[in-house]
């Protein structure tokens, strides 16, 4: 018969460690009903059954992937402050949140703060909490404590995601934020990796995402400052019309049978962007790609030539990005989806760029980055503090600079939650309307937080 299967569980405030055996063990166990000591309380779970701990997962059907082959991305700047925290330090244990990314056999691939090696113990106790819990059948969503602490897990075949957070975020958009950070792996990585660990079960993902992590914990600090991802939407340079129609007009004049997306942008704000009619790309990629050009000094060096996938476009296969700063803020991203049109697609940049230099339009956009964005006193409306509003129609959002009473990067972050909480309650966080069409939230005893959604725009 099969060993059994032990899974020990000991709680202590802010993390949940397990010890997962297949054979006999010796453990020193307290008698049935003694108390836990302190803040800590254990339970053993035994169950007669094969591969209880780390069964299989679903798994898309993808194009081989060499799994010998290692992708590495140039980066500057990986000693990052993030990175650089000691595991399990009172400073670690204070940040109020961190995500993980390990496989479906409990192999550590990335964290948002400290040496993911360091951390091995914590990732295959979350492997074993996700996988004890799918083999009665069941899914492990979150985790709640009565002192704030969520641990919410998000699963994609073999792959594994859970987030450790204080921050007070509805459930719903951290389980978002675990997809981006899925959709993130992907775009590196695309779908095959779901068949290479199918395969190889203890692989060590690291090595193809050896030198990536600084896009994972770039992606992880968007979240809160960047209310559009959330919303699934997309924020636009503010620039004239006239100057925008005539950069959209350089992108078309310079098509290419290879050629599918063209897209320029701004400190990872959307310029413009040219694509076919019979195709879309929906915003998450649009940050996806933004995070990725934006966060590599590398790409800052001169023409560059890398394959991306675009998760919601194709996860199943790579586009291939020519990437180009036209200015220190200003980057040109080409995509195509034949790998052998670099230099036909490097012919199509220098026509760009020499129209946008002679028409003016690129200077302007860099004079517009170097502008404040508008104050909230333009709206004409004096009890108003601050506004989001999203066009449903071309999922487009805007909103002014956050001043008074929001000034400090604590207060900025508190309109953050306060707008989370709003859309969370009219959406669920899953930008799907509920039959109430507003919300509101409580700042303070004299500031209100609302939300009103319609067909053709949501303001908050």
């Amino acid at each position: 018969p099969p060993p059994p299967v032990l899974l020990f569980v000991s709680v202590r405030s802010p993390f949940v460690y397990c010890f997962v055996s297949m054979s006999d063990l010796d453990l020193e166990l307290p008698p049935e009903g003694t108390p836990a000591s302190g803040n800590e309380s254990s339970f053993l779970v035994g169950k007669q059954t094969e591969g209880a701990v780390g069964g299989g997962g679903v798994v898309l059907p993808s194009p081989e992937v060499d799994e010998t082959e290692e992708i590495v991305e140039e980066t500057e700047g990986n000693s990052s402050e993030n990175a650089s925290l000691e595991a399990f330090s009172d400073q670690w244990l204070l940040v109020p949140k961190h995500f993980f990314i390990l496989t479906q056999a409990g192999k550590p691939v990335f964290c948002s703060h400290g040496d993911i090696m360091k951390l091995a113990s914590l990732t295959a106790a979350l492997s074993g909490i996700i996988s004890f819990v799918a083999d009665v059948g069941d899914e492990c969503r979150h985790i709640s404590t009565g002192d704030g602490l969520q641990i919410v897990f998000l699963v994609r075949g073999p792959l594994y995601y859970a987030c450790v957070s204080r921050t007070g975020e509805p459930l719903p958009h951290l389980e978002r934020q675990l997809a981006y950070m899925h959709a993130q792996v992907l775009s590196i990585l695309t779908a095959g990796v779901n068949k290479i660990l199918q395969r190889k079960a203890q692989y060590d993902l690291r090595i193809l995402l050896g030198g990536t992590d600084l896009f994972l914990r770039a992606l992880a600090d968007r979240f809160d400052v960047d209310p559009a991802i959330y919303l699934d939407a997309v924020k636009c340079l503010r620039i004239p019309p006239s100057v925008r129609s005539s950069i959209s007009d350089a992108l078309k004049s310079s098509a290419h049978e290879h050629l599918l997306f063209s897209a320029l942008m701004a400190k990872s704000q959307l310029v413009s962007l040219v694509r076919p009619k019979r195709f879309l790309l929906a915003p998450s990629d649009l940050h996806l790609l933004t995070n990725f050009v934006f966060t590599s000094l590398s790409f800052r060096s001169g023409e560059s030539w890398t394959p991306i996938c675009l998760p919601a476009f194709n996860e199943q296969g790579f586009l291939h990005a020519h990437v180009s700063f036209l200015a220190d803020e200003v980057c040109l991203v080409l995509l195509s989806t034949s790998p052998d049109s670099f230099f036909a697609l490097s012919q199509c940049k220098e026509r760009i760029a020499s129209t946008l230099t002679s028409s003016g339009a690129l200077r302007v956009v860099e004079a517009s980055l170097g502008r404040a964005d508008f104050s909230v006193a333009e709206t004409s409306v004096p009890p108003l503090l601050h506004f989001i509003y999203k066009s449903s129609a071309t999922n487009q959002v805007c909103y002014p600079l956050i001043g008074a009473p929001y000034s400090r990067d604590d207060d900025k972050l508190r309109l953050l939650r306060l707008y989370q909480s709003v859309h969370a309650t009219l959406t669920g966080g899953h930008g799907v309307r509920v039959e109430e069409s507003l919300a509101m939230a409580q700042d303070g005893d004299d500031r209100e937080a609302l939300a009103s959604l319609e067909d053709q725009h949501k303001i908050f």
